[in-house]
């Protein structure tokens, strides 16, 4: 009797295996589909690109076969604009670095003891330990949004991580008002930039929430902040830097931020965007130069260590970067963990429960 079972289990756990096998099979070829079309719409868009552009284009990737780059190039929705006009983080003066580093020493200080568990998502708990993780594939990201045509980077990173949190905490898809973020948190301007984590302190110190988008909606322009509190539950009870160390210009290490992912959902950093990002269409965005500071905040919703790379969510629209190997939808990158800069400034949010 016990010969039959075991010969029945070992039968089931093959059917199992060849089960997981077709699946696996045919999700490889669902994204090699995915990559021609993404292909095939790079290839139609620089077909009617400007002169300028598919000069430069040329250039840049003589210089990704010069030296054995592992990403694609080609006419994004931003490759015509000036950097400065897509990006829109600013930096801190020495004295606002050195007024956060010992406000933050003070709150920790106060702060009560507390062992924050990992996300569980139906039956399954997100591990710092995994080869991979892509929170898309625990609907734990909301869709690509696109910043056109201001320096608001800063608004729409912090509201990406702020949105992924509200679901971990309350089991529910928000879409709030970057546009009123911009309007009233103080944290900068469409026009002159700003910086995500002092859109979390806004909200955290100040008890303040934001905006739906059906109420405010997004129009790139800065604006006065004509209301109190909007009739909204997107509230925040807690925010932190993922580097203990708590300095605002730090990048924590690959350990520290896939704790915080684990743990937070989607995490609000910044990197560094050159020409080569900004025309990247797909692959392993690595670059050989090494850039001071950051200039633009964006969004870490995974990593892949067989990569050595950081899932990253952009916030130019669906006509940059590619869709990562989860669906069709572009605007977003593989970006290596030790290139221009990237998870500097990164930093978790904490969304109030709704009773």
């Amino acid at each position: 009797m016990k010969a039959l079972i075991c010969k029945r289990l070992v039968f089931i756990s093959a059917i199992i295996a060849l089960l997981s096998c077709q699946f696996e099979a045919f999700s490889q070829f669902a994204q090699m589909d995915i990559a021609k079309e993404n292909n095939k719409f790079y290839e139609k868009r620089e077909s009617i690109a400007p002169a300028s552009v598919q000069i430069k284009l040329k250039a840049l990737r003589d210089v990704i076969a010069e030296n054995s780059l592992t990403f694609t190039v080609g006419y994004t929705s931003v490759s015509n604009r000036d950097i400065a006009t897509i990006t829109g983080e600013r930096e801190l003066s020495k004295e606002e670095n050195e007024r956060y580093k010992s406000e933050l020493k003070r709150k920790e200080l106060s702060r009560p003891e507390k062992s924050k568990a990992y996300i569980k998502v139906g039956g399954i708990t997100l591990s710092p330990n995994a080869r991979k993780l892509d929170l898309r594939k625990y609907d734990l990201v909301t869709p690509i949004k696109d910043q056109n045509p201001a320096g608001s980077c800063w608004a729409f990173g912090s509201m990406a991580a702020y949105e992924s949190n509200y679901d971990v905490i309350n089991s529910l898809d928000i879409n709030t008002s970057e546009q009123d973020v911009i309007n009233c948190s103080g944290a900068g301007s469409a026009s002159r930039g700003g910086l995500a984590f002092e859109v979390f302190n806004w909200m955290v110190s100040r008890s303040r929430n934001v905006d739906d988008e059906a109420n405010t909606p997004y129009q790139a322009i800065d604006a006065p902040c004509n209301r109190d509190l909007p009739a909204t539950n997107y509230f925040a009870i807690d925010w932190d830097f993922v580097d203990p160390g708590k300095d605002p210009g730090a990048i924590p290490t690959v350990k520290q931020i896939k704790e915080a992912l684990c743990k937070y959902g989607v995490i609000s950093a910044s990197v560094y965007v050159s020409e080569s990002f900004q025309y990247y269409t797909g692959g392993i965005f690595k670059e050989k130069e090494r850039y001071s500071g950051t200039n633009h905040a964006i969004a870490i919703i995974g990593w892949d260590d067989d990569k050595n790379a950081w899932l990253l969510k952009n916030s130019w629209g669906v006509d940059w970067g590619e869709s990562c190997g989860f669906g069709p939808e572009k605007g977003y990158m593989w970006i290596h963990y030790e290139t221009n800069n990237i998870g500097r400034r990164a930093a978790w949010i904490e969304s109030k429960k709704v009773l």
